[in-house]
C-alpha cells in the first residue's frame, strides 16, 4: 500500500485491546471495575472488518485489479495460516486425548476446513474459535469484489 494512515493503526490497536479484554480480562483487576466498558469489546471485530474493507480500498482503488488475480492474493495471504491452526485444532486434541471427541467431529472438520462454519447454527466457534471472522471475511471477498 502506497499511503500508511497512521491514525489507523492507533485505533487498531485500541480494538485489538478491547477484544482481548472482552475475551480474557473482564473479571480481572483493573477491567473488572468498569465491566460496562468492556462488555462491548466484542463489537471491535465489526470494526476490523469494516476497516479491513477500507485499507482493501485504500490499496488497490486507483489501479484496475482482474478479480482472479485478487483472490488469489487474498487466500494466499490467509489460507495456508487458517489452514495450519485448524490443523492443530483437529490434531492435538487427538493425539492428546485431552477430551472426548463430540459427536458432529467430522462435520466441525468439513464446515471448518470449507470456511463455511459461520452459517451453521452451534458450529461457528467450533474448533478454532476465531476462524469464524476467516469465513466471514472469504464470505465479503466473494460477495463485493
Amino acid at each position: 500500500m502506497a499511503q500508511h494512515i497512521k491514525a489507523l493503526t492507533s485505533t487498531r490497536a485500541i480494538a485489538a485491546v478491547m477484544v482481548f479484554i472482552h475475551h480474557y480480562g473482564r473479571t480481572s483487576f483493573p477491567f473488572d471495575r468498569a465491566p460496562h466498558l468492556f462488555q462491548s469489546g466484542n463489537l471491535a471485530v465489526s470494526y476490523f472488518f469494516v476497516l479491513s474493507g477500507f485499507v482493501l480500498f485504500i490499496a488497490h482503488h486507483e489501479r484496475s485489479i482482474n478479480y482472479v488475480d485478487y483472490a488469489r492474493r487474498r487466500i494466499a495471504r490467509i489460507v495456508p495460516l487458517y489452514l495450519f491452526a485448524l490443523f492443530l485444532c483437529v490434531c492435538l486434541p487427538v493425539f492428546l486425548h485431552t477430551y472426548p471427541l463430540p459427536a458432529n467431529f467430522v462435520r466441525q472438520i468439513a464446515y471448518s476446513s470449507l470456511f463455511i462454519q459461520s452459517f451453521f447454527h452451534g458450529y461457528p466457534l467450533t474448533l478454532n474459535a476465531p476462524g469464524w471472522t476467516i469465513s466471514i471475511e472469504l464470505f465479503f471477498y466473494i460477495l463485493f469484489p
